[in-house]
């Protein structure tokens, strides 16, 4: 038969040392969160956001946090598992903590491990920007050439991609299968890879 709780007043009580642990864990991982709604927003369109923190995963940060609480209970220096207020809170972060951790690492491993599979359809003659075909989301992309401050933008109104070709610095063109006869034309800052355009045909021009 389990031994009845101790009463209050004999539970050992978190050190602040062990509060500020367990808070920086916490801090981290809601900053680790802003970040994965910042690169799915993503405003300035980075290659490097749109890969890498567009991943509601990024949680998983969040796991050392639940398992330092379990290993204070263990060691009999946290909150003991009693219907005070106080351990009731702290005992429901914990287990929250670490099953989202655990489920968001998993995915977390499983996108680092999985490479993008693309396809790039054409360069503009200065190397600045490349039309891609993002095969695994079936995207179209405009991209700058720049390393970690690549920049992308979607392609609009194309379905089923082909070839592409640029017909300037700031122009470039897309065949579409379901209209071989009439390739879409598309004008573009090259600066921010903001396509200005709208989706018309180049035999409209």
């Amino acid at each position: 038969m389990a031994s009845p709780d101790l009463p209050v007043s004999d539970a050992v009580p978190v050190s602040a040392t062990h509060r500020r642990v367990a808070w920086t864990l916490f801090i981290t991982a809601a900053t680790f969160a802003v970040a994965g709604i910042v690169g799915s927003w993503n405003p300035w369109r980075l290659v490097l956001l749109d890969r890498w923190l567009d991943h509601a995963p990024m949680f998983w940060v969040a796991l050392p946090f639940g398992v330092y609480l379990l290993h204070l209970r263990w060691r009999g220096h946290g909150p003991r598992w009693s219907d005070h207020p106080r351990d009731r809170s702290w005992m429901a972060w914990t287990c929250f903590t670490a099953v989202l951790g655990a489920v968001a690492l998993v995915f977390t491993v499983a996108s680092f491990w999985s490479v993008p599979k693309e396809l790039v359809l054409a360069g503009s003659a200065d190397g600045r920007h490349r039309i891609v075909l993002d095969q695994d989301d079936d995207r179209l992309l405009l991209r700058s050439v720049d390393g970690v401050f690549s920049r992308q933008s979607p392609v609009l109104c194309v379905l089923i991609p082909v070839r592409a070709a640029f017909v300037s610095a700031d122009t470039f063109e897309v065949q579409d299968d379901f209209l071989p006869n009439t390739p879409r034309r598309y004008t573009f800052d090259p600066d921010t890879t903001r396509i200005v355009s709208t989706c018309t045909t180049a035999s409209a021009r």
